[in-house]
């Protein structure tokens, strides 16, 4: 079987250049409550499958708020967490570092590394032991960070990620930028597909 690639519709053609630069635009000023209302049942579900997939206890999309002081929990897999809405500043911890650089991060023994920010461990009440945490872009603009972590247990032994999980996790960032791409078009265009 030969693949033919898809060819723009003539009809519509003339209008993606406008319609790229209003998801651009709308992405910019996008604030996290809004991102919040565009996570839907297949967000939610790539989200909770990667953290499965390559065996997190947590998975968290952050975003930058409005006056990108803060990244903020916009979506996070633990359901009993409570993080949905808590914020960390831009100024501390290994997540504001990989929205900074926009370098994601494959760590172990999170906990006791000096970057790391204790806050949401102190919420939550447990020790970030791996993490690795991807630049999350929406309409081609950084807006926040995508992270899995896990915990430490008292059992002893490697926790680490691999290299393969590591890659995992960025590839699944790329897929929840194109589902919520997906839907900020919907909204844009005004259309419910």
């Amino acid at each position: 079987m030969i693949n033919t690639p898809l060819l723009p519709d003539p009809e519509l053609e003339e209008q993606g250049d406008r319609v790229s630069r209003a998801l651009e635009r709308y992405a910019k000023r996008l604030r996290s409550g809004e991102l919040c209302g565009l996570i839907d049942a297949p967000v939610e579900a790539a989200i909770k499958g990667l953290t499965d997939l390559v065996g997190g206890d947590s998975g968290a999309l952050w975003i930058t708020d409005e006056q990108r002081d803060n990244l903020v929990v916009a979506f996070c897999s633990s359901e009993n967490s409570g993080l949905v809405g808590c914020s960390q500043p831009l100024s501390e911890g290994l997540i504001s570092l990989v929205f900074a650089s926009e370098q994601p991060i494959c760590e172990t023994n999170v906990y006791a590394d000096a970057r790391h920010s204790k806050a949401i461990d102190e919420m939550t009440g447990n020790k970030t032991d791996a993490m690795v945490a991807v630049p999350f872009y929406l309409g081609g603009v950084l807006r926040g960070v995508l992270s899995v972590v896990r915990f430490k247990v008292s059992v002893e032994g490697e926790r680490g990620f691999s290299l393969e999980q590591f890659q995992l996790v960025q590839r699944g960032a790329v897929t929840t930028e194109r589902l919520l791409n997906l839907e900020l078009v919907k909204v844009i265009l005004g259309i419910d597909l």
